[in-house]
């Protein structure tokens, strides 16, 4: 997708600039909500996500499996070509 934009565009040489400031500024929201989601918690917060959805429900469940299947989609197909 970010190729076919960059095609597209009205000006490619400017395509770089643009893509370094939109991931900077996800990367610095998500590490302010990061921050301050941890600094709510604190000690209650565990490493993998997923397991502080506590009591197990179907809308727990539901987010847990699309997590794996996300994951599982997101490999490169590229990659298992190779094998």
């Amino acid at each position: 997708v970010v190729l076919n934009i960059r095609a597209e565009a009205k000006n490619p040489k400017t395509f770089p600039k643009i893509l370094y400031s939109g991931v900077v500024t996800s990367l610095v929201i998500f590490i302010f909500f990061g921050t301050i989601c941890y600094w709510c918690y604190r000690e209650d917060t565990r490493e993998i996500i997923t397991i502080n959805f506590i009591p197990e429900s179907a809308i727990t469940l539901f987010i847990k499996i699309a997590v794996c299947y996300n994951a599982l989609c997101s490999y490169p197909l590229q990659a298992l070509a190779a094998f």
